[in-house]
């Protein structure tokens, strides 16, 4: 929302308001209750409508203009309805909500100005007809008031629409005729709405402020379950990597044993990872291990799980395995296609990587057991691997 939205449909902001995020966020809500006022207005409007048709028929103004004006006060009332209603179903943003505000001020203003003709349809000689008008002109704006504290300028259309034109004619009654009748009612008018708008600037503090600590509220609670979900996270990820830690892998294993199930693991270490970290140094060898772990994942089956037990050493839990056949292909399709170039920071470098592999329960009915016994056979696979490290 704009700046100049903001300050025409909600006034200055508020002190305790930080943030535009927070700004935007406090005036949408505002604009929420603004228009959950629907049924209460209406309600109000059609009894204002019946209150001034008994009025006007009280001073025998003429049917037809009765008629012409409660239909004008009826129909903008329907349009009220429907408007509202349908603003219910979008969802308000702050790219839409100045329009959306701006269209209902305007339907506020129409009926405004129908309640302003009340006035001269009155009797132009009757004094009591002019107070039983300031009554019915106060209890229109006091409903105004209702939406006030949320959106200020609803003060401005009401007062527009039918206090100015009720204080030109009384102030031009009392020059006209020198009675000091009109002078003091358009003084009491003055005075009374004065204390109220002064009642509704309190309101609407008070209202913004509770909006306010709402959303800050909603901020903390949003905040607390972002830091749990990250160290929920940190808790069973690696750091460097975002593959699963040890912790994870160890649980996950013993998940599936409990189960019975059927399963493998792979030990992969990168070869000669060490004497690369000393040539290239330990930033070097953190995108080495980054980009050892895009390579694998993608060719992964969904079911197995990549995790890093510490330093260059990762494992691979294949869980829809049943027999070494699988297991050995995928050690094999694995150690095949770790054994690339990897190209970081201009430097290309040749690595490839050791497995070693072990099936549950064949191999091993302990889990520590299976997997030492892939560290073994990884530790074998690497002592076959002659080549020696060349920067």
């Amino acid at each position: 929302m704009s700046i100049l939205h903001s300050l025409i449909f909600f006034g200055a902001p508020r002190s305790e308001i930080d943030s535009n995020d927070l700004n935007d966020r406090v005036n949408i809500e505002r604009t929420k209750i603004y228009f959950s006022h629907t049924k209460i207005s209406l309600v109000s409007l059609f009894l204002g409508l019946i209150i001034g048709v008994v009025l006007l028929d009280f001073f025998e103004v003429s049917w037809t203009l009765i008629t012409l004006w409660s239909l004008a006060l009826s129909a903008l009332g329907i349009v009220l309805f429907r408007y509202e209603q349908q603003t219910h179903s979008i969802a308000l943003t702050s790219q839409n909500v100045g329009i959306v505000i701006a269209k209902r001020l305007g339907i506020s203003f129409g009926i405004a100005l129908v309640w302003g003709l009340f006035i001269p349809l009155m009797p132009d000689s009757s004094k009591l007809a002019y107070t039983l008008s300031y009554i019915a002109m106060s209890t229109f704006v006091h409903i105004g008031f209702l939406s006030f504290s949320l959106i200020p300028v609803q003060f401005s259309v009401n007062f527009l629409g039918v206090l100015l034109p009720f204080e030109v004619t009384l102030i031009g009654k009392y020059l006209k005729t020198d009675d000091p009748f009109f002078a003091i009612l358009a003084a009491i008018f003055v005075l009374c709405e004065g204390i109220l708008f002064l009642k509704a600037l309190v309101n609407a503090q008070t209202a913004v402020r509770v909006i306010v600590l709402n959303e800050k509220l909603k901020d903390e609670i949003r905040a607390s379950a972002e830091a749990k979900k990250r160290i929920e996270y940190l808790a069973y990820h690696d750091h460097l990597t975002g593959v699963w830690n040890r912790r994870y892998i160890e649980n996950f294993i013993d998940s599936l044993r409990q189960e019975g199930r059927t399963f493998g693991i792979i030990l992969l270490d990168i070869n000669y990872f060490k004497e690369i970290n000393d040539t290239y140094g330990h930033a070097f060898g953190d995108e080495l291990l980054i980009g050892f772990v895009q390579t694998i994942q993608p060719t992964l089956v969904k079911s197995a799980r990549l995790g890093r037990l510490g330093g260059d050493e990762f494992i691979v839990v294949v869980t829809e395995c049943h027999s070494y056949t699988t297991l050995e292909e995928t050690m094999q399709t694995l150690k095949t296609l770790l054994k690339k170039v990897y190209t970081i920071d201009a430097v290309e470098i040749t690595s490839s990587t050791s497995v070693g592999a072990a099936l549950y329960p064949i191999d091993a009915a302990d889990i520590e057991a299976l997997i030492r016994l892939a560290d073994e056979r990884m530790y074998a696979d690497k002592r076959n691997d002659h080549r020696i490290f060349k920067p």
